[in-house]
C-alpha cells in the first residue's frame, strides 16, 4: 500500500501541459504525434480517440455507443473486434500495425461523402427553397470507388430520410471519349426498355453532350409508344437500385 507521502511525492513529479491550438490546427493529429513518444495505445484506444475527438457530441457518442459496444464485446477484446470489422470491410486483410490507418481511410471517406452531401443540400435549399430528399451516387451506388463503404453511406442516408436512385437504362452517352451518335443514344434505351415495368434512364447534362439533348425527344416518344408514362422522382416512387443482396466483388 502507498502512504500519503508517497502519493504526494508522485503528484509533485507530475507534469501537465496545456497546448493552445489555432482554429485551423488538427487536434487529433497533434495528439497522435505527442502520444507516439509515450505509452503505445491499443488499436481500440486509437479508434476511440479518433472517432470521439473529431465529433462535437463526444460525451453522447461515448455513453450511448462506445460504452455499449464495450459491454457487448468486452473491453479486452475491442481491438480484436475492430480487426475483424476491418477485414470484413476491406478488399483484403489488414495488419495490426496498419489497422488504425486503414480504419481512418474508411471512416474518412464516408465522412467526406456526407460532408459533400451537406454542402449540396444546403446549396439547393438556399437557392430553391426546396429540401432535397433523394440523391444519386456518382457512378452508381456500387462501383469500384466505394465498394468498401457504400453500405455505410446508404444506411446513414436512409437514417437521414433520403432515398437513392440508380438506373436500369442508359443512353450510354458517357461510354466513349467523344460524342455518342444520337441514334445510338436512342437505341441504347429503346432496345432494352421493354424488359421493364419501371425504368430510370441515365443521361448526362454537361455542355458537351449535344447528342444526348438531340436524342431526348425521340427517347420520350419511343417510351410513350411502349406504354410508359413519366413522373418526377420522389420518395413516393419505388427507387431503382443496383442489387445489394450479394457482397460486392
Amino acid at each position: 500500500d502507498m502512504d500519503v507521502k508517497k502519493i504526494y511525492n508522485g503528484i509533485e513529479k507530475l507534469i501537465c501541459a496545456k497546448i493552445q491550438l489555432d482554429p485551423t490546427d488538427n487536434a487529433q493529429e497533434i495528439f497522435e504525434r505527442i502520444n507516439s513518444t509515450g505509452v503505445p495505445l491499443s488499436l481500440s484506444d486509437q479508434i476511440r480517440n479518433y472517432v470521439l475527438m473529431t465529433d462535437v457530441n463526444q460525451e453522447k457518442l461515448y455513453e450511448e455507443y462506445w460504452v455499449r459496444v464495450e459491454q457487448l464485446v468486452s473491453k479486452d477484446k475491442m481491438s480484436t473486434f475492430f480487426m475483424d470489422y476491418l477485414n470484413f470491410k476491406m478488399d483484403g486483410f489488414t495488419r495490426e500495425n496498419q489497422a488504425y490507418e486503414d480504419f481512418k481511410k474508411i471512416y474518412k471517406s464516408v465522412e467526406s461523402y456526407l460532408e459533400d452531401i451537406d454542402k449540396v443540400y444546403n446549396l439547393i435549399y438556399e437557392t430553391t427553397g426546396v429540401k432535397p430528399s433523394i440523391f444519386r451516387f456518382a457512378g452508381g451506388s456500387k462501383n469500384g470507388f466505394n465498394k468498401s463503404n457504400y453500405r455505410d453511406i446508404i444506411n446513414e442516408m436512409y437514417r437521414r430520410g433520403f432515398d437513392y436512385f440508380d438506373w436500369n437504362l442508359s443512353t450510354g452517352d458517357a461510354a466513349k471519349k467523344g460524342l455518342v451518335p444520337t441514334s445510338e443514344c436512342v437505341s441504347n434505351v429503346l432496345k432494352y426498355s421493354s424488359k421493364y415495368n419501371s425504368a430510370v434512364v441515365l443521361m448526362h447534362d454537361s455542355k458537351q453532350k449535344t447528342t444526348t439533348v438531340a436524342a431526348l425527344p425521340k427517347i420520350i416518344d419511343g417510351l410513350k409508344k411502349q406504354g410508359f408514362s413519366f413522373e418526377r422522382l420522389s420518395n413516393k416512387i419505388c427507387p431503382v437500385n443496383f442489387s445489394l443482396t450479394k457482397p460486392y466483388v
